[in-house]
């Protein structure tokens, strides 16, 4: 199990997304009579047309992971996976149901409400192509763009809804599928590591991405789950509060998953390493989520 990196792209194509950004850009502050909402759409895909993709081993099972432990903190949530669960076509995480949904999104996001979307599986690049990386939904084909979801038509989707902040998190990987115990697309001859994506329109947002440049995302065996995951929904259910405040702030759970993620695959799997990183235009005391007290770590 492998996964794709794209090595400089997507840090590109966060830069093209936050250079444009205006009016909704830095403080976010709430106005006092709107009542705010939380949504997220998460999407995990571990099933795969093997002729056309490795399928994966815990995508499903970290997406359905991450989608309770964010039900449980009062956000709306829709899943799309390949999970035995996700027994109606409408839930599985197809081309058409991921536009669906994110069309919907889109409709009911009101100007104070915060959206989080969350894809694991896997990812291409292609040559040349100025509107990728792609993301891979369960009946997507390589042969066919049409059947995936570009990562600019994602931004695109989010930026022009009226939410107040946009968390995009990505647990996929950028680099070649030569790792045993990583995510991967598959290799093809036309597949580039680096590309100049288009311009999305304007927002405020933050892309968190399971990797750097050129380096895996792991799957742990011991851990039942792809790292990144893990320690993200490690660190949402407590223990991302590093000043005990009981507010897990953006800049709070990226540091936590951050420095976890690197110390476990500098123990587990040396001498490979994977840091993941956050890039965006945001305030870093956006409180993604509160604490009851009795929840603290």
């Amino acid at each position: 199990m492998t996964i794709y990196r794209f090595s400089h792209a997507l840090f590109l194509f966060v830069v093209a997304v936050l250079l444009v950004t205006q009016g909704k850009v830095g403080k976010t502050a709430q106005p006092k009579s709107e009542t705010r909402t939380q949504y997220a759409l998460v999407i995990g895909v571990s099933q795969y047309e093997p002729r056309e993709l490795r399928s994966l081993r815990y995508s499903d099972s970290d997406a359905s992971t991450f989608a309770k432990s964010l039900r449980e903190t009062q956000y709306n949530v829709k899943l799309l996976s390949t999970s035995e669960e996700s027994e109606k076509k409408k839930d599985l995480p197809t081309v058409e149901n991921i536009r669906t949904q994110l069309k919907d999104l889109v409709r009911k996001v009101k100007s104070n409400d915060d959206v989080i979307l969350y894809f694991t599986g896997h990812a291409v690049q292609f040559r040349g192509d100025k509107l990728g990386p792609y993301l891979c939904p369960v009946d997507g084909s390589i042969a066919d763009k049409k059947s995936l979801i570009a990562l600019s038509e994602v931004a695109d989707s989010l930026q022009i809804s009226k939410a107040r902040n946009m968390l995009l998190v990505l647990d996929i990987a950028r680099t070649d599928p030569t790792a045993n115990f990583a995510r991967s697309a598959s290799f093809l001859a036309d597949i580039k590591s680096v590309t100049k994506p288009t311009t999305p329109r304007a927002g405020s947002f933050a892309v968190f991405v399971a990797c750097r440049s050129g380096q895996n995302a792991f799957e742990s065996e011991k851990l039942k789950a792809g790292v990144f995951t893990y320690f993200l929904t490690q660190g949402w259910n407590g223990k991302a509060d590093i000043d005990g405040d009981h507010c897990i702030t953006i800049s709070e759970l990226t540091l936590f998953v951050g420095k976890s993620v690197k110390k476990y695959t500098q123990q587990e799997f040396e001498p490979l390493l994977q840091i993941p990183e956050v890039s965006g235009v945001f305030d870093p005391s956006w409180c993604l989520r509160k604490l009851p007290t009795l929840e603290k770590k």
